[in-house]
């Protein structure tokens, strides 16, 4: 009877501790990994959404046959040439299109326009790394 006893005893605390560090090293790995495509889908979300900033003042170059003076953007509900080119509707989003031969912010990177061809830069502080980011679209009239 007094050796069935023996045999029953709990776990020892060395067993107890590597049982902790186990469980607590595979939290900290889908902790990780969860944080991880948490921030790349905020970065994929942000340049999603100024991709099709971009491409909406590509389709407004096209449409209305370029601009007349440097910076200028469209207002994207009337299609009309405005100086405002920053994106209430996509906060922190600001778009800049260089005409031929013109200059962009250096926050579009080292983009120019050349002789024929018109540059729509979108650029903004990316909320999950605090670093600039920027698209870069050319749009050459036929």
């Amino acid at each position: 009877m007094l050796k069935r006893v023996r045999d029953s005893r709990g776990d020892t605390i060395v067993e107890v501790l590597i049982a902790t560090a186990i469980i607590s090293l595979v939290l900290v790995v889908a902790y990780a990994t969860t944080n991880r495509n948490t921030q790349t889908l905020q970065n994929t979300q942000e340049l999603e959404q100024a991709q099709h900033l971009a491409e909406t003042q590509v389709e407004l170059l096209r449409a209305n046959q370029g601009l007349t003076t440097n910076g200028d953007c469209f207002d994207t509900t009337t299609g009309a040439p405005t100086t405002h080119c920053s994106v209430a509707s996509a906060a922190g989003y600001t778009e800049t299109i260089g005409i031929p031969g013109g200059s962009l912010p250096s926050t579009c990177g080292s983009a120019s326009s050349t002789s024929n061809t018109y540059t729509v830069c979108v650029y903004w502080t990316s909320l999950g790394s605090g670093s600039n980011s920027n698209v870069t679209l050319y749009y050459t009239p036929q």
